[in-house]
């Protein structure tokens, strides 16, 4: 049985659009033929019910649940280090009693042949009382259960650790992996800096590469513009990107709204309608089933990496912005891969389209991060 393990369900089209990846190599590569085990595979995320609505009727033999996503450390420590000692120990030292879920799910971790921790910016310390939990808790499971341990794509940047504190513990996590690849550069330096680099650390790419991007057939022929934000940053701590936006409107014929999080963005949508009535909205749902609505000569404003990730590697240009370190490497990682989008800046009053090198590698990106998914894969 193989259990995946990841950050998406909340919904966000970033998360969503990755678990899907590996939802659609997996079953095409024939996982309910040659895995014994029923359900052959588990998807634990932030939310079982969002997950089952978005892919249940696409992927049948898939069982999603939500448990061990969701454990966090008893004091509700915010540190690292805190968690990820916490969770090194959460089967071994019986810290599992604890929690009437994770007993319900002993019997599909004995039956896990391989557990897949799949990519996304949740392992870091940046991401609050979970940051290194999940870290720890796989490297235990694997101690416990003897399963495979894999993880793609993961953003660990920042990984911060306290000068005082001994990365002793730190290394023997990292050691109990047998692939470990982060997504970006940072990721990859700060844990090396920190623990040195084996064999199963990799600094690799992350999972939205792992298939070729897909445009929305229904979508083009026309010049569109593209908007992404968080809860307000690009309207309410930005002014100047909505007059460049207005300034700009009438070189396009078509605004669209990514709403990669319904669950946060509606206030910012409901104040971009009233300054944009034409505005349209491209819901999670149609950006990861109908493809991406993006035609070489498009030009994009984004907050969020994924959209980036995705449009440049249609051809679109854009700028981004970085206004903390977290998305600053996310968004380079993108840069690295050859996208020419431009960091914000004020002084930017025409929205300029130049070629993305990120387009014409996009064959050879997927076929890296391939090669990698069938090595992992072809063990099973």
């Amino acid at each position: 049985m193989i259990y995946l393990l990841g950050g998406s369900g909340a919904p966000n089209f970033g998360d969503e659009l990755m678990m899907h990846h590996w939802l659609r190599y997996i079953h095409e590569r024939g996982a309910d033929a040659w895995l014994g085990g029923r359900p052959p595979l588990v998807v634990d995320n932030i939310s079982a019910t969002v997950s089952s609505q978005l892919f249940g009727s696409r992927f049948p033999h898939t069982r999603f649940i939500s448990v061990l996503k969701k454990i966090r450390h008893p004091e509700r420590s915010k540190n690292l280090m805190d968690n990820l000692a916490y969770g090194f120990e959460f089967f071994s030292a019986g810290h599992y009693k604890q929690h009437p879920d994770v007993l319900a799910i002993l019997p599909l971790l004995e039956q896990t042949k391989l557990l897949h921790v799949y990519g996304g910016g949740y392992i870091n310390a940046s991401s609050g009382v979970s940051g290194g939990l999940l870290l720890g808790l796989v490297a235990d499971a694997k101690r416990t259960f003897g399963m495979r341990l894999v993880a793609t794509g993961l953003g660990l940047s920042p990984f911060n650790v306290d000068k005082d504190r001994s990365t002793t513990q730190l290394s023997q996590v990292v050691e109990s992996f047998d692939v470990l690849e982060t997504r970006d550069f940072h990721g990859f330096q700060q844990v090396k800096r920190l623990v040195g680099a084996g064999s199963n650390l990799l600094c690799g790419h992350d999972d939205s590469l792992l298939f070729p991007v897909s445009r929305n057939p229904a979508r083009i022929g026309h010049r569109k513009l593209h908007l992404s934000s968080t809860k307000g940053s690009i309207d309410l701590e930005h002014p100047a990107v909505v007059k460049a936006i207005r300034a700009n409107l009438r070189e396009f014929d078509e605004l669209i709204y990514w709403q990669c999080a319904p669950h946060v963005e509606g206030p910012v949508i409901e104040r971009l309608t009233a300054r944009f009535p034409s505005m349209k909205v491209a819901t999670v749902e149609e950006l990861l089933f109908d493809g991406a609505p993006v035609d070489e000569g498009d030009y994009m404003v984004t907050v969020r990496f994924h959209p980036h990730m995705v449009a440049s590697r249609l051809g679109c240009s854009g700028q981004y912005f970085a206004d903390a370190a977290y998305y600053e490497h996310k968004h380079g990682s993108v840069a690295q891969l050859g996208s020419r989008f431009a960091l914000h800046d004020p002084a930017i009053e025409r929205f300029e389209s130049v070629e993305q090198p990120i387009a014409w590698r996009e064959a050879a990106h997927v076929a890296l991060k391939r090669e990698l998914a069938n090595r992992i894969y072809a063990k099973l």
